[in-house]
């Protein structure tokens, strides 16, 4: 029987798509808490709270560069397939637009680095971080995705980001070197970006794209862009912000918090995801069951939300010193802020992913995860200058409070029978959505 199941799954392309995106999540998990303790403690504050800035700026630029279009053009791919002329029109298109996107970030960067004292004052932490940025946003992951066959390019792209972490070990020794996380970063994605690259033009001829079909891509995603751009402000985002506001220092501290914080809530996400389909298909296929189900994974994620936000909270004095070293200390009243997020994430990955999604709600998720970009903001400038990395967990807080708050309220009002679409929406999974699939530290 085992032999079978595992037969069927060999046998299944959606199967084998579905446990490489799983293993390649895993992995990219997995890859920055091996290399944090080593980095905070051989670059040490400053240095390392320099490198999080240049890598919250260069996701940033990455989100800029991809543009939504791994859910836009990958949905597109999966509709052409079949057709070679209009899928080789769609990736010049694609590939025309995502050119264009690259010289505008090259443009903001260029001008951040005349704005910003912390990049004046190292020109090669911009340079690299604006390379890796651009690199990773060229990738053509979403042409493999649409055609699902993901497995080749996403374990290539995953082996060059493990070979980048493997070399930091040897080549990074102290905080000078700061700069050679960022370039060995950049170096690996290219390399990655170059063989799927060529993989996917010995599939599909080249096409000179007219600059008008760009232009005309670029507003067709630009609704899905700014879903992705407003979740990655509060959530990658968050280290440029308080580099800006407050200096590398607090980066530091911030950072620290958020990396743990992050490895806790990341054992949340593949509940929701393995949930997510059933869900959708109940909603438009027995709500009744739907809404039992909703409720359930409601108070699981609740609760083990709940426990996780505890033991954060309890264990922050041990973990700090264990995982960072000396020097962190001031990262323990920062994880204990930010010790709430399993709880309050937990609960609002349910509504989003397996209520309001299912339900096609998707106006009232682009609206809260808006909402929460702004709260972030907004806390952040008031809260930062006084508190410190104190108050930019207080705005991440504030601003994930806010999406509960906001579908909690959708979700108590309720929607009517009729309202679930007749055939079920299949949007990426929350975390995909919100831009915090990119890829941070090794």
């Amino acid at each position: 029987m085992i032999a079978r199941a595992v037969g069927r799954v060999r046998g299944s392309r959606l199967a084998r798509n579905a446990l490489t995106l799983y293993g390649a999540q895993a992995a990219a998990y997995a890859i920055p808490l091996l290399t944090l303790p080593f980095l905070a403690r051989v670059l040490r504050p400053e240095a390392w709270g320099l490198l999080l800035f240049s890598q919250s700026f260069a996701a940033a630029l990455m989100l800029l560069v991809e543009y939504g279009f791994t859910l836009s053009a990958t949905r597109a791919v999966a509709r052409l397939r079949e057709d070679d002329g209009a899928l080789a029109r769609l990736v010049g298109e694609v590939q025309l637009s995502k050119a264009l996107l690259c010289a505008c970030a090259c443009v903001i960067a260029g001008g951040v680095g005349v704005l910003v004292p912390s990049f004046r004052a190292h020109p090669w932490l911009l340079v690299w971080a604006t390379l890796w940025a651009v690199g990773q946003g060229m990738s053509p992951l979403w042409y493999f995705q649409g055609q699902e066959r993901l497995s080749r390019p996403a374990l290539t792209e995953l082996a060059m980001r493990a070979a980048a972490a493997a070399a930091v070990f040897p080549l990074v020794r102290g905080p000078g070197d700061a700069w050679m996380v960022l370039a060995l970063q950049a170096v690996t994605s290219w390399i990655a970006v170059g063989v799927t690259t060529a993989w996917m033009y010995r599939e599909v001829r080249r096409v000179r794209a007219p600059f008008a079909a760009a232009v005309r891509m670029l507003r067709a995603s630009a609704e899905l862009f700014v879903f992705r751009g407003a979740g990655g402000l509060y959530t990658v985002g968050n280290p440029f912000l308080l580099g800006v506001l407050a200096g590398p220092a607090a980066v530091a501290l911030y950072g620290g918090g958020e990396r743990i914080m992050r490895a806790a809530v990341n054992l949340l996400a593949p509940a929701s995801q393995a949930l997510f389909p059933r869900v959708s298909y109940l909603m438009a296929n027995d709500r009744a069951r739907g809404d039992r189900l909703v409720r359930v994974s409601l108070l699981a994620m609740a609760g083990v939300g709940t426990v996780l936000s505890g033991v954060l909270a309890l264990s922050a004095p041990l973990v700090v010193p264990l995982l960072l070293g000396p020097g962190y200390e001031q990262v323990v009243p920062v994880l204990r802020v930010l010790a709430v997020l399993p709880l309050l994430i937990g609960v609002n990955t349910a509504l989003c992913v397996q209520w309001a999604l299912p339900l096609g709600l998707d106006r009232a998720v682009v609206w809260a995860v808006a909402g929460a970009a702004v709260v972030n903001t907004v806390f952040a400038l008031l809260a930062v200058p006084a508190y410190g990395a104190v108050g930019m967990a207080w705005g991440l807080v504030a601003a994930e409070a806010w999406i509960t708050l906001s579908l909690g309220l959708r979700y108590r009002a309720g929607v009517p029978q009729a309202a679930a679409p007749a055939v079920p929406a299949a949007p990426a999974p929350r975390a995909a959505a919100r831009g915090e699939d990119l890829a941070l530290p090794v």
